[in-house]
């Protein structure tokens, strides 16, 4: 259009220049004075706009296989049309897999609105985000453009898919949430036991002076109490996933299944647990709201560089605490390494797969029951 328009110019500067009378001077004056009101009515139009995203799911969940609907909306403030407006969005998930880029093209009536949809379906589990790059308005010659930012990028959860567990919630749901032992090396608040007593320090609770012993000895003397030893079930999730975008996405979906879907079977027989995802991070999950809380955060541990391996994790759990792993992974090799690690723990063990045929190439320890939760199992 830019091409069409520099031509027409020349014509008329041509024209006038032949000519030199009323008309040729009029069709010049027009060619360069309507652009340049169409320019004005374009910067009107641009900057008092209004423009934002949407997500139609207010919940921020979804299951895995539905759809999720985002919607672009411009609102024009303004008295005059914008006959044009180009709006670009992106969508991808946090877990990889691509970018999808597209784009719309609206019209926008004198202070009316318009917007664009984009459907996506969750095919995998991970954080989709939706992110609305910018809007695009163009003159009524199409001869300029602005180029605006449009808001914040709006993301929503997606979550697998749950199936109920009959092994776990018959067998393995009677792990302890607290113990009765008390630890030799951090004091607490439990009043049954005595950790240690030692001078009063500002701050103390008055109701842990010993009267007695402090007159006897001429100073102030408190007592601390003991903390018990934390004896909860470390429920793992193997994030370190390999390979390529699909086959990652894949075991990532797989093991979260099982995850979930364990965690809904610990949760219903009332056993608090642990949820480890990296050797800094866990939460302790005793209901509902508190799982969902901890899964949020495990989802943004699993995009970042993981230095170590699930082995090395599980290695790094006190051996006398219960433990239940879940992996996703195929690998004989890698799967025999996690049950040797699982062997050389004193308490009983539960390791989670996602594959019947990864469960029959393995050396199973004795302290160690495996189980194997997947979507194909359930199917059949």
């Amino acid at each position: 259009m830019r091409v069409l328009y520099l031509i027409l110019l020349l014509g008329c500067w041509l024209f006038y220049v032949l000519y030199r009378d009323t008309l040729s001077l009029l069709t010049f004056a027009a060619v360069i004075i309507f652009p340049l009101v169409s320019l004005i009515m374009l910067l009107i139009t641009a900057f008092s706009a209004r423009l934002g995203t949407v997500c139609e799911n207010t919940s921020g969940v979804c299951e895995r296989g539905s759809i999720i609907r985002f919607r672009v909306w411009v609102k024009n403030r303004s008295f005059l049309p914008a006959q044009s407006v180009t709006l670009c969005f992106s969508v991808k998930n946090s877990f990889g897999g691509g970018e999808k880029r597209l784009s719309a093209v609206v019209a926008l009536p004198a202070f009316g609105s318009g917007g664009a949809s984009a459907a996506v379906r969750s095919e995998h589990c991970g954080n989709i985000i939706f992110t609305p790059e910018y809007a695009v308005f163009h003159d009524l010659f199409r001869l300029f453009k602005i180029k605006r930012r449009l808001g914040k990028p709006v993301s929503i959860c997606v979550l697998p898919k749950l199936y109920p567990i009959d092994e776990i919630s018959e067998n393995h749901a009677e792990y302890p949430s607290d113990s009765a032992e008390l630890s030799v090396s951090v004091s607490g608040d439990d009043p049954s036991e005595i950790f240690e007593i030692r001078e009063y320090r500002d701050g103390d609770p008055q109701n842990r002076i010993l009267h007695k012993l402090s007159a006897r000895y001429e100073n102030l003397l408190v007592r601390e109490l003991s903390q018990p030893a934390d004896k909860r079930l470390s429920l793992c999730a193997d994030s370190f996933f390999s390979g390529d975008t699909e086959k990652r996405l894949a075991e990532c979906d797989r093991m979260l299944c099982a995850l979930c879907s364990a965690s809904a079977a610990f949760l219903e027989d009332g056993t608090c647990f642990v949820l480890y995802f990296s050797e800094e991070n866990n939460r302790i999950v005793s209901d509902e709201e508190s799982f969902y809380s901890a899964l949020f955060e495990l989802y943004s541990e699993m995009g970042k560089p993981r230095a170590d391996s699930f082995a090395e994790l599980l290695s790094d759990i006190p051996a006398d605490c219960p433990l239940c792993a879940v992996t996703a992974s195929e690998d004989g090799e890698r799967i025999s390494q996690i049950a040797s690690v699982l062997g050389e723990r004193t308490m009983g063990c539960l390791l989670i797969l996602t594959s019947s045929l990864a469960a029959e190439n393995i050396e199973i320890p004795e302290n160690t029951e495996i189980i194997v939760i997947s979507e194909e199992i359930h199917e059949k």
